[in-house]
Formats: structure tokens, sequence, C-alpha cells
């Protein structure tokens, strides 16, 4: 054999680190954007702003895991399973009570007891419609994280923490309404 198939294939393509982060203009186009534009999606959109939680926690979202302005999520449904109480500030508990509860998710799909799982192309729609450089729904976790450290919120409010102290949760809530998202 003169040569080897491998030597013809071309050299892997260098993976991008998972380090976007939108700045504010960006935050705040992409926010103003999907709050003037409401729809299933957009909705999703901006309680991923607004809470800094994963795609699927969000998107999955059950009306039964919401209860007195707090989202209560199961071991079974976080990434590190071990459920978690988040507080919603006062912006995402309007969004939730302005959606349509007709169904079992908050964010369901053509059939009601089923999530919504469209995302790549209503996601492709949004990129289109804005002038933002390509970002991902994990990004506005990242970007949340980013900007609380900013405002001085200690990290360890903002790392994966599953149940942190009442009172660290109430300055967390508090400081989320009262950030740089004002739209």
């Amino acid at each position: 054999m003169d040569h080897t198939p491998i030597a013809a294939d071309k050299k892997p393509a260098r993976l991008k680190s998972r380090d976007r982060i939108l700045d504010d203009e960006e935050l705040k186009a992409l926010y103003s954007y999907v709050r003037t534009n409401r729809s299933l999606f957009h909705d999703m959109v901006a309680l991923l702003i607004l809470t800094g939680q994963r795609r699927t926690e969000i998107g999955h979202l059950r009306w039964d895991e919401i209860d007195d302005g707090q989202v209560h999520l199961s071991e079974d449904r976080t990434k590190n399973h071990r459920s978690h109480t988040l507080p919603l500030p006062k912006t995402a508990m309007h969004i939730l009570e302005t959606r349509e509860s007709n169904g079992l998710y908050v964010f369901a799909g053509k059939d009601p007891e089923k999530p919504f799982n469209g995302i790549r192309r209503v996601k492709e729609a949004l990129d289109k419609a804005i002038d933002i450089e390509h970002f991902t729904l994990h990004d506005l976790r990242r970007t949340l994280s980013s900007n609380m450290a900013r405002l001085g919120v200690p990290v360890h409010v903002t790392e994966e923490n599953p149940q942190p102290p009442k009172r660290v949760i109430r300055w967390r809530s508090r400081h989320l309404q009262s950030a740089f998202i004002s739209a």
C-alpha cells in the first residue's frame, strides 16, 4: 500500500472554546427583540436571559414546577441531579403569567403533553432577525453569570449551587431584578 487513507483526510477543525459572552448592547438588543416580538421561543429566550438556567430546564419547564414565584426543579430535571429552587424575578413571572397554559409544559410542542422541540429552526430564524454575532442559548447562561460577577455577586452564588441558603437566593433575585435589563 502506497499511502494510508487517513493521510488524505483533512486535519480536524480546531474546536472553539465555550467562552462567548454577549456584551451589554447585544444582550439589550436580543432581550428587546424577544420581548417586543413575543412567541413561544422568544418567551423561552427571555426566561433564559433572566434566569441563567439551562435550555432544557426552561424549555421543559412544567406548570406544576412553578409555585409562589419560584421554580422548583427535582433532581431528575437538573444536570447535576440535585433539586433546586429558583426565585423568579417579577419580569419572568409576568412572562409566565401571560402565557397560555394549555398542557403540561410551559413551552409545549404541537402535542401539549410534550415539550417544544423545534429549537434549531426557530433559533436560526432569530439569528436572521437580529444583528448579533453567532451565539448559543448556553451563552446566555454564561452571560448572566459573568454580568452577576461584574455587579459584585459572589462567585458561589453563580456557581452550580443546587440549594443556596435562602438569604443568598433572595439577594440573587433582588440583584437580577435590578440589573441592567430594564427593557
